[in-house]
């Protein structure tokens, strides 16, 4: 196949379907390789969401002439209706061609009709040359596109890991006939495809195919050939086609060298000493009243008003009887996030049992990542508190904050001026949202954290989820749980990975198939899971808890740990990409 996409095309938009037939097997020996007319309606798609027409050039009329064995001087386009001929334009070296832009479909059709013979006369070295098409008033096919899932749609692109194979996906050509083709263009690639048949719906890009960190401009056509003729000894096969092209682009992901991320501690988000527990015969402090928080300010503005898109389902609260030992409970939660804008900042959602209320404190961690060898680390944090819809409490830097004395007496202060913490008493049973941001849309990897002060007491931490942007390699989601105290009985813990449901909720983007893995202290995996219910021993103990994931793709796992610190891993399966949410329960 000849192409001529180094020639002609000065943008997204012009003559890529023109050449999507044309053997140069059977037309280079023709003095005139070929001819191809073509009426194109142009489209755009940067989301999930179905494709919309291209404001710049919605419709557009081209024509082009592909030179063979003799030279191209010149040539004009006459057909029905017209009053003079359309004279072509040169292209390239050697090639010529027409490309009209129209604002709607009836004033394309008004200046380039169907039911039309399309007669080129062209001045060639071996004389004048004359061909003759007739375009078929035939409809429109269908518009092309992209099926590929939600979550790898990100900023406008599709994102994906160059370095395995990726299959791009799009809807069927409705009511194809059999000379029709689907064509597909990742420009500047070495992806070259000749014309799929119109039955075809996918392609695999080959790992490799696509160069790291590069954004590759892209068209997937629809092509109905709506006119033909065989060629003869001056001009090969020629072509007259009504064609729908979407445009879109793709985004690699930038070649790291860190590993991703193994069953080592290293991968364990937890950037201080694990909490010492509370000394035999130390009487249990008496939380007091939650402080009143001065008029908050958010951090950032607007806040998220609404934190319901993290579902955290309520846990059953653990038996209250005290066995000789002091029983296991989550002591500190963490999670480990990229940080992005929006909606996928770091979005962490907590709940409090028992019968009083529970004093925390709570952190968002980002420059002490970098002193733990963490990559792009967020370097100024900011935290909001939210009970249901309502702002509790704000903080940027925590040695600002009016809780100061009381963060720096906790021996939780974080290791960074830049960094922020918030110290409240948790009401039991009452859902809470910490959202942590770069300050002024900054974006990099946060924490966030949960310290339980008043551990071992009546209340505890029950359960926390976190909500955030779930990348590959080093930026996986990792939530880290120490279950306390030291010398203490095991504890039952629950761990979720969600995706679909995020979409249930209105989340844009959400990973379509999480996967989640448990890993202790050593590093050793405890347990993995990709879909729930593949184990029927642990889909049982998943349902008794009333804690089922409500997709198949989902990811949750049920083990009894010993005390000491753990980590749950989040990935989207095969490396696939989007906003997810990771749950930590204490169950009995």
């Amino acid at each position: 196949m000849k192409s001529c996409c180094g020639k002609i095309l000065r943008g997204r938009w012009t003559l890529l379907f023109l050449t999507f037939t044309i053997s140069a097997a059977s037309s280079l020996a023709q003095n005139v390789s070929s001819v191809v007319h073509g009426k194109i309606q142009n489209f755009q798609q940067t989301s999930s969401a179905a494709p919309v027409a291209n404001a710049a050039q919605p419709f557009q009329f081209g024509s082009l002439i592909l030179q063979g064995t003799a030279t191209i001087n010149g040539a004009t386009l006459t057909f029905n209706g017209t009053s003079s001929p359309r004279t072509y334009d040169p292209v390239g070296t050697g090639d010529f061609s027409i490309l009209d832009t129209f604002a709607t479909q009836a004033l394309l059709d008004a200046a380039y009709q169907s039911g039309s013979n399309y007669t080129v006369s062209i001045d060639t070295s071996a004389g004048v040359l004359s061909n003759s098409i007739f375009l078929f008033p035939f409809t429109y096919p269908t518009t092309p596109m992209l099926t590929v899932p939600a979550g790898n749609w990100q900023g406008g692109n599709i994102v994906i890991d160059p370095s395995v194979d990726y299959s791009l996906t799009w809807n069927s050509f409705a009511n194809a006939q059999a000379v029709d083709v689907i064509q597909l263009v990742i420009r500047n690639s070495t992806v070259n495809n000749a014309p799929f048949p119109a039955t075809q719906t996918s392609f695999t890009i080959p790992a490799g195919g696509l160069q790291p960190g590069t954004v590759y401009t892209c068209d997937l056509a629809f092509v109905r050939v709506a006119g033909a003729t065989t060629g003869n000894a001056d001009i090969g096969p020629s072509y007259a086609t009504l064609a729908k092209d979407t445009g879109f682009t793709i985004s690699t992901l930038a070649a790291t060298p860190t590993p991703a991320p193994s069953a080592t501690p290293s991968t364990t988000p937890i950037a201080t000493p694990t909490p010492s527990s509370t000394p035999a015969g130390t009487p249990t402090p008496t939380p007091s009243s939650t402080p009143p928080a001065p008029s908050p300010t958010p951090s950032s503005t607007p806040p998220l008003p609404t934190p319901t898109p993290t579902p955290i389902a309520s846990p059953t609260p653990t038996a209250t009887s005290t066995p000789t030992a002091t029983p296991g409970t989550l002591a500190n939660i963490s999670t480990r996030v990229r940080v992005l804008t929006d909606n996928n900042v770091l979005i962490g959602g907590m709940i409090a049992t028992g019968s009083t209320n529970t004093r925390v404190i709570l952190r968002a961690i980002g420059p002490s990542l970098t002193g733990l060898g963490i990559p792009g680390a967020l370097m100024d944090t900011t935290l909001d508190l939210f009970q249901g819809g309502t702002l509790l409490m704000s903080n940027d830097d925590w040695q600002n904050s009016t809780q100061q004395a009381e963060i720096a007496a906790s021996g939780f202060a974080p290791g960074n001026a830049a960094e922020s913490a918030i110290i409240w008493n948790l009401l039991p049973g009452q859902g809470y949202t910490a959202i942590v941001r770069g300050k002024n849309g900054t974006t990099g990897v946060g924490v966030v954290e949960v310290y339980d002060l008043d551990h071992p007491a009546t209340s505890k931490l029950g359960n926390i989820s976190t909500r955030g942007f779930v990348d590959v390699d080093s930026n996986v989601m990792i939530a880290g749980v120490i279950v306390g105290p030291p010398g203490g009985t095991s504890a039952k813990i629950l761990a979720r990975a969600l995706g679909p449901t995020l979409s249930d909720l209105g989340v844009t983007g959400a990973l379509v198939d999480p996967t989640i893995d448990l890993v202790n202290s050593s590093g050793t995996v405890v347990r993995a899971n990709n879909n729930w219910q593949d184990d029927a021993a642990q889909r049982a103990l998943i349902e008794a808890a009333g804690l089922a994931p409500g997709h198949l793709e989902e990811a949750a796992l049920v083990e009894t740990v010993a005390p000491g610190a753990y980590t749950a891993i989040v990935r989207g399966n095969n490396r696939t990409i989007g906003v997810g949410l990771v749950e930590v329960y204490h169950i009995p």
